[in-house]
């Protein structure tokens, strides 16, 4: 399955990059084709750009979004989100859907 793995950076030390290749590990463990943005970023655009590519793939590509902790109070990971869910792209939180995989 090709997961898009959401959650809070900005403002988070070091962009929130453990918890982020923990869920990745913990995905790709499971088999499944993970993007996760910690990963993918493009300093050359910066934020714009960013957020482009990242939902650019979540239209494209994606399966499921499945959102880290605190993705609530994150406008980026909301706008995932919001995105996922206005084009019926399932969405689950990482305990969530690791019980259910």
């Amino acid at each position: 399955m090709k997961v898009y793995l959401a959650g809070p950076m900005r403002g988070k030390p070091d962009e929130n990059r453990t918890a982020f290749e923990v869920g990745a590990k913990a995905l790709r463990g499971r088999g499944h084709l993970v993007f996760s943005p910690i990963e993918n970023s493009t300093p050359e655009g910066g934020l714009r750009a960013a957020m482009a590519s990242d939902l650019n793939w979540i239209c494209l590509c994606a399966d499921v979004v499945v959102l880290l902790d605190g993705w609530e109070d994150s406008l980026g990971a909301s706008a995932e989100y919001a995105t996922a869910g206005a084009i019926g792209i399932p969405t689950y939180c990482l305990h969530e859907f690791l019980d259910l995989k």
